[in-house]
């Protein structure tokens, strides 16, 4: 009697457990994940917000307080024990359709959706097939035998979604866990994400959005590309990357003016050293409007109580921004196209939101200068000549300026920056295409729109680059780099140069310079994003008539 009492008992306290999840609407996801000690899962939501799980020996995790509401549209992606992406999670479906996010259903015992055992595959995850069935999830993904086309690629792929998605994909933008291109990938870690094999930081359907962004700014005497000396090693890379104020990588968030953030923190794995708690490596250089707390200091002085990286909160003409910009002072090795951040903003010790992404491929060299013409003949660019500390070639400081004829015109050859492979079928480095370019007068900060001459066919100049009234600065509407390169990404290869001629005696004069020496920057540049954009630029001098 007394057995079949606790077996009442017990029975009594499943149906009230039950009956109470219902009734509060709350449910779980569970799974076991085997191999993947050390990884992280993450319930990604469609809204961008997620619920993290780190994995241990057993690979089990739990996802819970879920609603139906949440679960819809949300999927679970891994980061693997090196702080890198490893992937989304199939949960059912094969050969070319898969799905990867709840359809948000209630389970049907009405706790938990049990994902059972899930295996570890390369560029993804996959649960075993029946484990949840049909109705629970979304089958729409495009795939390969079962494998999402985004999957090894950070999300590079060519879907047939790219037209229809690139004109709505803006308007989602409170919707960034969502998988605009059905790739695999959702848009926030996605590198294309509306399946058009343009990078977003270039993509014109990336303009406005909240993405990182990175610089790269050499000289003459440092300048890096696949094209100069010898090619682009990896020490060279690591002297870039890791150097002092020459590459940064930024984190910008623009809020509205009624928002109550008013501050941020970067979580990222123990093993990304340059942004792990605690200690990171990183650099904070700051923008320019960052106050003096944020400028030039070691990332390690600003943390949160936690000890999470902090991030900046600063005023701009409408709304606020909270931001952090800064230098990663480690190797490619430990800085890495894939590396995940979560990003939290808060609202004094609450947190308002959270967004995750995915660092995507960076630039690695800068537009090398191959050949120029100031006037006098053809000069080709010797840096063999010079060195990071020794040498000096006409254009390498004020004191050695390349001095422009009296026509003030510079006609200029050029290689194209260059990007590390990330798809799967890459190898070595690319020359990145689909780049905007211009030359700009640094100390004016002006643009030369209008005044390039002898354009290759692959470059078009934007005919409204000027600003209000034909001004040539930007905080008046002016474009800097007004000439776009239609060619698309492909193998770095010396035959692919670029050539423009610009009239800088017209453009200095434009601009109310006075003749003289001047500072100028060749850039290639990606899309305007919140707060920047990716760029990479080549410094010298020339003197002006």
């Amino acid at each position: 009697m007394r057995a079949i009492l606790q077996t009442l008992t017990v029975a009594m306290l499943i149906v009230a457990s039950v009956n109470e999840a219902v009734a509060a609407n709350k449910y779980k996801v569970t799974g076991r994940i085997a191999g993947a000690n050390g990884y992280t899962a993450m319930l990604l939501l469609k809204n961008g917000n997620t619920k993290s799980a780190t994995l241990g020996a057993s690979g089990k995790f739990t996802f819970s307080q879920l609603t139906t509401a949440n679960l819809n549209g949300a999927s679970i992606q891994l980061i693997d024990a090196d702080g890198q992406y490893a992937g989304m999670v199939v949960l059912g479906g094969s050969g070319s359709r898969v799905g990867t996010t709840f359809k948000g259903k209630a389970p049907e015992d009405g706790v938990k959706h049990n994902l059972g055992r899930i295996t570890l595959l390369d560029g993804y995850a996959k649960v075993k097939a029946g484990q949840l069935a049909a109705k629970y999830f979304a089958k729409r993904v495009q795939a390969v035998n079962g494998k999402p086309v985004g999957a090894s690629n950070l999300g590079v792929a060519s879907t047939s979604q790219s037209a229809r998605v690139s004109a709505k994909l803006r308007s989602n933008a409170d919707e960034v866990g969502a998988d605009s291109d059905l790739d695999g990938l959702p848009d926030s870690i996605d590198a294309d994400d509306d399946g058009d094999l343009v990078l977003d930081p270039a993509d014109p359907d990336s303009a406005g959005a909240d993405i990182p962004y990175t610089g790269l700014n050499l000289d003459f005497r440092s300048a890096i590309n696949a094209n100069v000396r010898d090619g682009l090693t990896e020490e060279a890379i690591d002297a870039i990357i890791g150097g002092e104020n020459k590459f940064s990588l930024t984190f910008f968030f623009s809020l509205p003016q009624e928002s109550t953030v008013d501050g941020g923190h970067i979580i990222c794995a123990d093993s990304l050293t340059y942004c792990r708690p605690n200690t990171p490596l990183a650099y904070y250089g700051g923008v320019s409007e960052s106050s003096s707390d944020f400028r030039n200091h070691p990332w390690s002085e600003l943390l949160t109580d936690e000890g999470f990286p902090r991030m900046e909160e600063i005023a701009l003409g409408e709304g606020n921004a909270i931001v952090a910009s800064i230098q990663p002072r480690v190797g490619r090795d430990q800085f890495r196209p894939g590396d995940m951040y979560s990003i939290r903003l808060t609202s004094g010790s609450t947190e308002v939101s959270s967004r995750t992404m995915a660092l995507a491929p960076y630039f690695v060299s800068i537009p090398a200068i191959k050949e120029y013409d100031a006037g006098f003949g053809n000069v080709s660019v010797d840096y063999n000549a010079v060195t990071p500390i020794s040498g000096s070639i006409p254009g390498t400081s004020p004191g050695d300026p390349i001095v422009l004829s009296g026509t003030g015109t510079l006609q200029l050859t050029f290689w194209r920056p260059q990007r590390p492979a990330v798809r799967s079928d890459e190898t070595g480095y690319y020359d990145q295409g689909n780049l905007n370019y211009g030359l700009v007068l640094d100390s004016l900060q002006a643009s030369c729109a209008g005044l390039y001459s002898g354009v290759s066919e692959e470059l078009t100049e934007d005919p409204d680059a000027l600003g209000e009234g034909g001004s040539p600065f930007p905080n008046q509407g002016a474009k800097l780099y007004p000439l776009l390169d239609s060619a698309g990404d492909r193998a770095a290869d010396a035959a692919n140069t670029l050539t423009y001629t610009v009239d800088l005696k017209t453009c200095l004069s434009r601009a109310g310079g006075a003749p003289g020496t001047y500072g100028i920057s060749v850039s290639a540049a990606g899309q305007q994003v919140t707060g920047g954009q990716s760029a990479a630029t080549a410094s010298f001098y020339v003197t002006i008539p």
